[in-house]
This record gives structure tokens, C-alpha cells and sequence, in this order.
């Protein structure tokens, strides 16, 4: 279907297990998809440029959102992930400008595991809701390593690179946080020694 503007809805055959690279890329009339339960696999930039899309539910078998998979799916508001979800590619969500509300099947902790990848802020910045009851929480945020480079001349942009929080739970486990945190107050064009805010909630 790749390309195919004249496809508003669809309905994915039980029978199918993987969905395709590109598999509806560029179907800019979809507005509802309802993927199978035993799909296991989506193949890169598969909803990209789907610009009428505006929610859809990955199934529970999906681990991975593969690169590009929603890439210029700028109405999209709202997506339903599995608790199983171990990463989100590169430019998943990129140009996703509308994307407010991640209903998410796990629990704070769980999300805290999910690898990032580049260019994903509208799915980190979005509200994360979690269904799985009595899940574990966050309890307590720190510093465990600074930044690699702590010095900058004027004009030169913040690097965070290094930066590592450290997430405890409500289970006792403690995990290393590497990305979904926001850091500000930081001026690249005021001289001295500066103070910056760093702010992960786990959500």
C-alpha cells in the first residue's frame, strides 16, 4: 500500500504476522488501522508520512519500534504501546508534533528501560499514562556522573553527553538513566561558573 492515498481505513488480516518496511508509508487519507494481536514484527518507516493518522495500538507482541515507523505523522495524538516495548529506532516519532498522550501497558519502571533513540522528543515529551495495576514507581532521582565535559567557552552549546541519573523504585532496584530528562539554566553566552537543573519524573 505504500503510497496509496485513497485508503482511509484498514483492517489487517489475523492471518498476518509482520508488517513490512514502507508497508503503508505515504497514505496520507489513513485515519484508522487496527494491527492484529499476533503481528511480532513492523518494518522500518512502516506509518511514515501517514498524515491523517491520528492513534493507533501496537500489539503486545511488538518489542521494538523500529526507524522512522511513524516519521511525519503530524496528527498523530495518541498511541497505545505493549509493556514488552524494548526501544524506540531512531526518528520513530520524528515530526509527531501532536502527540500528547502515550498509554503505556507498564509501569514506571519498565518505561525506564526502554532504549531511545535519536530524535524522539515528542514521544518523551508526551503524557505518559500507565495501566499495569500496582506497578512499581518512582521513588527517588541523583546524579550518579556529571557530564563529560563540564567547561565551555561563550557561544558554545551545552553537551550532556555522560550525563547518568540514577532512578530508584518503589521494588528497591535502582536503574542508570542516560536520556528522557530535561536539563535547563543553562546560558552559552553568560560568563562564570553556572548552575543547571536537571529534571527526570519517570513519566
Amino acid at each position: 500500500f505504500y503510497g496509496f492515498s485513497a485508503l482511509p481505513e484498514v483492517q489487517i488480516p489475523d492471518s498476518v504476522s509482520v508488517l513490512s518496511e514502507y508497508a503503508f508509508s505515504g497514505c496520507r487519507t489513513l485515519t484508522n488501522v487496527i494491527i492484529p494481536k499476533d503481528v511480532t514484527s513492523i518494518g522500518t518507516c512502516a506509518f511514515s508520512g501517514c498524515t491523517s493518522l491520528t492513534e493507533i495500538t501496537i500489539p503486545d507482541g511488538i518489542t521494538e519500534l523500529s526507524y522512522g515507523i511513524f516519521e511525519y505523522c503530524p496528527w498523530l495524538t495518541e498511541i497505545t504501546l505493549p509493556a514488552g516495548i524494548t526501544s524506540i529506532g531512531d526518528y520513530a516519532f520524528s515530526s509527531c508534533s501532536s502527540l500528547r498522550t502515550v498509554n503505556f501497558k507498564g509501569d514506571q519502571k519498565q518505561k525506564a528501560q526502554i532504549t531511545v533513540g535519536q530524535y524522539n522528543d515528542f514521544v518523551l515529551s508526551a503524557t505518559w499514562n500507565y495501566e499495569a495495576q500496582d506497578g512499581v514507581t518512582l521513588t527517588n532521582v541523583s546524579i550518579k556522573s556529571l557530564p563529560a565535559k563540564i567547561k565551555f567557552v561563550n557561544g558554545e552549546e551545552l553537551d550532556t553527553a555522560g550525563l547518568v541519573l540514577a532512578a530508584t523504585y518503589s521494588d528497591g532496584d535502582t536503574l542508570d538513566i542516560t536520556c528522557g530528562f530535561t536539563v535547563s539554566g543553562y546560558d552559552s553566552w553568560t560568563a562564570g561558573v553556572q548552575q543547571i537543573t536537571v529534571v527526570y519524573e519517570g513519566v
